[in-house]
């Protein structure tokens, strides 16, 4: 189970990493990450636009911390 920050922190990550693509910018950094984002985790984003799917992106399996993914 994910805490409440730890919840924000991914969410901000995912915006900040594709703004930061999009913009030929270096891939964002979470310095210290909890224990909750170091587990190996699978992970799935949906991205939408004015309610509409754009595309879906993920891993069902854990194969790296949930922070990389």
């Amino acid at each position: 189970m994910l805490t409440h920050q730890e919840k924000t922190t991914l969410l901000e990550l995912a915006r900040s990493t594709l703004e930061a693509h999009y913009a030929h910018r270096d891939l964002p950094r979470v310095i210290s990450p909890s224990a909750g984002l170091r587990e190996p985790c699978g992970a799935f984003v949906t991205l939408t636009e004015r309610g509409e799917l754009r595309g879906c992106i993920g891993a069902l399996e854990p194969y790296q911390p949930l922070v990389q993914d």
